[in-house]
């Protein structure tokens, strides 16, 4: 019994290996058959800006990077980080908690600043990482640093890292044992 097999049904798991035998690159096989469009090809579109680093000091990465949740209801957010990015001037980011959210009493929001725009909501932390923040008491400083963001000019996907102070500082104030 193959893992397929033991996840899905030997059904299930026939269609799904006869699926990836099909997308496997062969001789003139169905993987080198460019797709059918209506238009151009968007994924030739896609441009990333990265961030020079501008992380406060005294503080360090928490985790890995993670992207920014909601970035779609704040376009001109986005659109403005992406305008100082090109132009290769800073964009400084900050995380605040928000208790009082309807939807999730952890979450914590991320705000930008750019040359022209002065502390704008550009999204939240995703739902996990603003969980493993709630452990740390309200009175923790949080921070982030925005890494890069991806974008084609309608969607914009925005990078970032949590900062939080060192473990040694945490456990000599007492956020953490």
């Amino acid at each position: 019994m193959g893992l397929l097999d033991f996840l899905f049904g030997k059904k299930a798991a026939k269609h799904a290996r006869r699926a990836m035998k099909l997308a496997l690159p062969s001789k003139g096989g169905p993987a080198h058959r460019k797709p059918r469009s209506d238009g151009p090809d968007t994924a030739l579109k896609w441009a990333t800006f990265q961030n020079p680093i501008s992380r406060p000091e005294g503080l360090v990465r928490l985790g890995a990077t993670s992207e920014v949740a909601g970035t779609h209801h704040r376009l001109d957010a986005a659109k403005a980080a992406v305008a100082a990015l090109s132009r290769h001037k800073e964009v400084r980011s900050d995380l605040f908690r928000e208790p009082n959210n309807p939807h999730d009493s952890n979450a914590v929001q991320v705000y930008i600043w750019t040359k022209f725009l002065d502390g704008e909501l550009i999204g939240y932390l995703p739902r996990d990482q603003a969980l493993a923040l709630s452990r740390y008491p309200a009175e923790m400083p949080i921070s982030c640093e925005i890494s890069s963001i991806r974008t084609d000019g309608l969607q914009y996907f925005v990078k970032l890292i949590v900062l939080v102070p060192p473990k040694q500082e945490r456990v000599r104030r007492g956020w953490e044992r």
